[in-house]
Parts: structure tokens; sequence; C-alpha cells
């Protein structure tokens, strides 16, 4: 029995010193929780950012009776010269002030002005492209040392950062005929009924479409895009607009001949400050300081007159020393409200185009996956509200499919997290950049360094001859020539015989539309490659295809008409069509043909007008767009029949 009893005793020892042990690592050495572990793994230590300075210890600073904003702003600025480097938020999004050239580099009159600013100072310029809407939470976690992008001076606005002097007064004019019935305005609201001539790429462009046209108060067909403000004037004469939006100076000059009036200014005043994070004190004076010394030596209106087209009287003076309080802007950066989000790019980890220099090379059409590796340098918790959304880019073919990638799991403040976007190359050759930018739902705004996928679409490959088709005495179909450059014109001819009806249309497109007679020629100018379709319904209801395509050559930097319309396609005799276009790129001239007549010359870039056909018939209706790049064509044709 006592060997028996010595087992037992020792087996219980080992059932106790297992229990121990277990519960030693449950509750010492594993890490309890009753939270889900969390699917994200960190690439880096979470490192909590601050939403206003850290409070300066008794060792920082023997001078105990300091203002901390005042020591805060010493480093700043001490860090500014030390580096040799000012890091400036600015959204890139604004012409003329801030955009990326056609070469996609920055450029406008901020950039300009930010440049001259550096040099005085004697530091180097670092810029970083961030949603408006998130300029104001960069500057409070000090991701950028000031921020500058048409910024309106605002009282408001002056609770949250600090501003520098007033750099620029911007006032607008609305021009009407002497003899309008259109009253005095006193709201931007009371513009919406009217058509309204700008000129393209314009603050005033902007304001209109944020103020009118994206909130729905007037459709986009009644905005008429102009390449330069006299073109809009001379059509405000010939009524094709009812209104043209401008600077005050210019609208005065005109108003001096007697044929216009003044129907507003001022709906839009606005005085545009650099923005600093609040007690700003050394920073603010070295910058105000470079402002004069700019205004003084006559460079801020060598700026005007370069990207504004102002002369030295046309640019109102700015109020000194402090601000006058301007209407509010229509669109206000995000404020750091319980915490701030700010967002910066870290990496590319796919398809990098080296800053757009050397984009990679796709094919058409070709299925793709682009990823970046970017930061939360805010002190947000990013969760499933957070998403990586694209915000447009150089073209509209440019978006790719894109659709909004949301945030899986959570990512803290310091946190590195990859986004990977599935993406299609565009039909069309060419270069494509695309921006995205992150947008917290919660709070209805965008922020953030934006980022970008840019792309070189191959161009089209030499396009496969089409099946031999079955030859017929009685139907031919052809095309001449059956390759053309971009913007040229080819020639569609056809012949049939016996047959109870014939159609020509482009393949894919509605045949039903396109009736023609049996025998004819059609000119098309098609500005991508295009297979052409005659379809023939024999006296036996039997139906026959022939196809031909025309080839085309993509021109490099010829416009681009995004949008051409003409509606209905069918009206009876003494009815009109209404015709619509948008053309964007490098611009010399837009006209609209009926047939050989021209029915607008000198066209805005954007815009619609009424036409009445004068006879029965087929009409076919040409708009062409002409740049330094080359000339673009696109065409719709209507028929008008008898009256019943």
């Amino acid at each position: 029995m006592s060997g028996i009893l010595k087992i037992i005793l020792i087996v219980l020892g080992i059932i106790v010193v297992v229990a121990v042990l277990a519960a030693v690592y449950f509750l010492v050495l594993q890490p309890g929780s009753d939270e889900a572990v969390p699917t994200l793994v960190p690439t880096a230590e979470p490192v909590v950012i601050p939403s206003q300075p850290p409070e300066p210890s008794e060792t920082d600073t023997d001078d105990s009776d300091a203002d901390p904003a005042d020591i805060d702003e010493v480093d700043v600025w001490a860090r500014i010269q030390e580096s040799g480097t000012m890091l400036v938020g600015i959204s890139a999004d604004y012409p003329p002030f801030e955009f990326y050239t056609n070469g996609f580099q920055l450029d406008g009159f901020d950039v300009a002005l930010m440049d001259d600013i550096g040099q005085i100072l004697e530091v180097d310029i670092e810029f970083s492209d961030i949603s408006f809407g998130g300029l104001f939470d960069a500057l409070a976690v000090y991701q950028v040392d000031l921020a500058i992008s048409a910024i309106s001076y605002t009282p408001e606005r002056e609770a949250l950062v600090d501003f520098s002097d007033v750099y620029f007064v911007s006032e607008d004019a609305v021009l009407v005929t002497a003899e309008s019935s259109v009253g005095q305005l006193n709201n931007v609201e009371q513009l919406a009924a009217y058509r309204i001539g700008v000129q393209g790429g314009t603050v005033y462009e902007n304001w209109l479409r944020t103020e009118l046209v994206d909130t729905g108060l007037m459709p986009e067909t009644n905005m008429f895009i102009y390449q330069n403000m006299d073109l809009a004037v001379s059509q405000l004469a010939s009524g094709l607009t009812d209104m043209v939006v401008l600077d005050l100076p210019p609208a005065e000059v005109a108003m001096s001949s007697g044929e216009f009036r003044i129907a507003a200014s001022g709906l839009n005043r606005q005085l545009f400050a650099i923005a600093l994070p609040q007690g700003a004190a050394e920073l603010q004076v070295a910058v105000n300081d470079a402002l004069q010394e700019l205004w003084e030596s006559g460079r801020v209106e060598e700026l005007a007159e370069e990207y504004l087209s102002l002369t030295a009287e046309d640019i109102i003076p700015v109020p000194t020393p402090d601000p006058a309080q301007p209407t509010a802007t229509p669109e206000t950066p995000g404020a750091p409200t319980g915490c701030a989000d700010a967002m910066e790019y870290v990496a590319d980890l796919s398809y990098d185009d080296n800053n757009m220099t050397n984009p990679p090379t796709l094919l058409p059409g070709e299925p793709f996956r682009k990823g970046w590796r970017v930061r939360n340098t805010g002190n947000c918790a990013w969760n499933s509200l957070y998403s990586l959304v694209p915000v447009g880019g150089n073209n509209p073919a440019a978006v790719m499919g894109g659709e909004p990638v949301v945030v899986q799991g959570l990512v803290q403040p310091g946190q590195e997290y990859d986004f990977w976007a599935d993406l299609v190359a565009p039909l069309a050759s060419g270069v494509y950049q695309e921006f995205w930018s992150m947008n917290n739902s919660r709070a209805d705004k965008l922020f953030g360094s934006r980022v970008w996928v840019g792309i070189q679409v191959a161009a089209l490959p030499t396009v496969t001859p089409l099946p031999t088709q079955t030859p017929s005495a009685d139907i031919q179909f052809t095309a001449d020539p059956s390759t053309i450059n971009q913007g040229q014109c080819s020639t569609l001819a056809w012949q049939t015989q016996n047959v109870k009806a014939v159609y020509v249309y482009p393949r894919g497109e509605n045949w039903q539309n396109y009736g023609v007679a049996g025998t004819g020629t059609r000119q098309v100018c098609p500005s991508t490659t295009t297979t052409y379709e005659l379809r023939v319904v024999k006296l036996d209801d039997s139906v026959e295809i022939r196809q031909v395509t025309v080839t085309v050559n993509p021109v490099a930097n010829a416009p681009v008409i995004q949008r051409f319309t003409v509606e209905p396609a069918q009206i009876a005799l003494g009815q009109c069509v209404n015709a619509q276009w948008q053309v964007t790129g490098e611009v010399s001239s837009v006209s609209l043909f009926r047939d050989e007549q021209v029915i607008l010359g000198n066209a805005p870039l954007s815009g619609t007008i009424q036409d009445c056909p004068p006879a029965v018939g087929e009409f076919r209706y040409l708009l062409e767009a002409t740049g330094p790049g080359g000339t673009s064509r696109m065409q719709q044709f209507v028929r008008v029949i008898e009256n019943a």
C-alpha cells in the first residue's frame, strides 16, 4: 500500500505543479482582454500626436515666465532654420492659384509666391499636396509649417489658426447687357436662373461650380466656359449668354462702352492670407516681412499679371495692417474638433511612376492593382468610417474604374497602413494621372496628403482585319480612307439593290436610329478607331450586315471633346434641337457646324445652343476643337421630317 500511496502523492504533486504553471501563464504572461485581437499588424509603433504642442517642462527652459505658445513657435522656427526647409501645405486643384501643369508639375500664383518667400527667408520650400479640407488639421498636428491655397481670412478661421497679412484681394462683378431685364443681384443664388459665361480656370469658375452646379441649383449646361474674357463679353453682347462673371476692373472697362452694365459686385470678395499654427509669432513676422518686401519690389504685381492676367491698376489694394471681415467662403478647411485627421504618403507598393517622370506602360483595358503605403499622422484612430477615394485627375478617363477603399480594422495614430485599388487602364492611349484622398465619412471631409496613380497606355495595336465577308453584287460598303489621324474624317459609301431598308451606324449603337437611303455617302470623324456597320433588310425580310473599320491614329496633346450631344435625333420641320458640348485640353478655337454652315464660331469650351434646321432631310452637326497639338472632331446626325 505504501508504494501505491507514494505513486498517488507523486501524481497529485504533478497535477498541482501543472495547475500553478497554468495559472501563472493565464494571469501573468497571457495578456487577457475582452477585446477582439486586432486584424491589423502595425508596421510602426503607435505614436500619439498631441493636438496641441507639448507643455515645456522646467528643464526645457530657464525662462519660467515665457509663454508656452511662444516657446513652441521658437522651436518650429528654429527647426525650419536648422533644416533649411519650410514644409508648405497646398491643395493643388484650384487654378490659377495652385494646379498641376500638363507636365505634372506644381504651378500657380500661390506656388510662385511661396517660392519667392522661400528665397527671401533663405530656406527651401517643400510642398505637400493636401486635400483642402485637411489643411487646418495638418497645421494642428505640425505635418506642415504653414498652408497657402487661396485661403480666405475670416474671423471664424482665425479662432483656429493664425494668419499672415493679406497678400491678395479677389473682387468679382456680374456683367449684363445694358438692355438686359436682369435686375440688381444681391446673392449668388440669384444667378442660378441664368446662362452664365465665365473664363475657364479662374476662381470664378470654381466659385460658380461649387455654389450653383455642385449644389444642384443650376444645371451645368448653363455654365459657358471661355478661353478668354474678350470672347465671353462678345458673346454676351450677341445674346448667347445672359451674364458674365469676371473681375471688377475689366467689367468697369466693358461698361464704359455703354453696351453693358454691372448687375452685382462684391458677392465673392475674398481676402487671401497664409495660414500658420496658432502662436506662430516668429514665423508670422518672418512671412509678413517677406510679403512686404515682395509688394514693395513689385513682384506681387508681376505674379498677378502672369497668373491672373491683372495689370497693376486692376489689383485691389490689400488692407493693412489688420484684414477686414469678409464674407465667409463656401468651402472651409476642416477644423480640428476633438482630434485632428491627417495622413502622409509613405511609398508606392506597385506601379511606381517616379513622380510622373516614368509612368509604367499598360495595354488598353488592362486590369492592374495599385498599392500605396500611408501613415496616420493625425491623432484620430481610423476605422471603417475612413476610406481612400478617387478625387479627379488629368482626364475624365483617369478614374480607371476606381472605387473607394475602406479601412479594415483600426489604424492608430503613427501607424502605417496599406491601401490597394483594383483598376483598369483606359482604352485610349496617353498618360493618365488620378488623385486619391482620405475621406472621413463621419465628418464628411477629405483630408491628408493626396496620393496618385500614374500610368501610360500604349498605342492601340494594329487592328486585326475583319473576316472576309461574303461578296454580293447587290451590297457594297467602303470607307475612304480607312486609316486617319485623330481629327481627320473618312467617307463611308454604300450601294444596295432590291432592299426594303438600310441602316449605317457605329457598331454597338441602336441601329434603328440610323436609317439611310439605299445608296449614299456619309462623312464620319471618329475620335478613336471605330467599326461601322451597314445593315440591309432585304425584300424577304432577311438581314445582311457588312462592316468597315476606320483606324484612328492618336495625336498627342490634341483637344479632348468630353461631351457633344444634339437632341432630339428626329424632329418635325419647324422644331429645334439643343446642342451641348464640353472641350478640355490645350484649345485655340472651338466651332460648331450644321453641315457646311458655321452655327457658332469661336464657341466657348463648354456651352449649349438651340438650332432650328431649315428644311426636311438629314443634317450633320459637327463640333471642331483645334489646339497646338492638333484638331479633334465629333459629330451627331439629326433627321427632320414633314409635319404630320
